[in-house]
């Protein structure tokens, strides 16, 4: 796991880190929903974006979850996707994303 700061990217916007993201084949792991929109919107494929919504959790709890799902899922499952990581499930959308025509 590679941090933004780490890559000199602390200032960069959404649309970069994604752009960094693809270029070095790395999924991005992030607490807020502006990545899986963007993705939602642009119909892009890649990177895969796994989201994490479990509130006010300390570090060490949030380590734990997330070791506990990358153990448990195929390495494939995060590619591609967006992966929605909560306090008891795990949910996984497909990229692109496809909007559903109202009835």
């Amino acid at each position: 796991m590679v941090h933004v700061g780490q890559l000199k990217m602390a200032r960069a916007t959404d649309e970069e880190i994604i752009e960094r993201a693809k270029t070095d084949d790395r999924a991005v792991l992030t607490e807020g929903l502006d990545f899986g929109a963007i993705l939602a919107v642009t119909g892009e494929v890649e990177p895969g974006v796994i989201i994490l919504r479990v509130g006010n959790w300390t570090r060490r709890q949030i380590d734990h979850r997330l070791e506990r799902v990358l153990g448990q899922l195929p390495e494939e499952s995060f590619k591609n996707a967006i992966v929605v990581v909560d306090r008891q499930r795990v949910r996984i959308r497909k990229l692109p994303v496809h909007r559903r025509e109202p009835i």
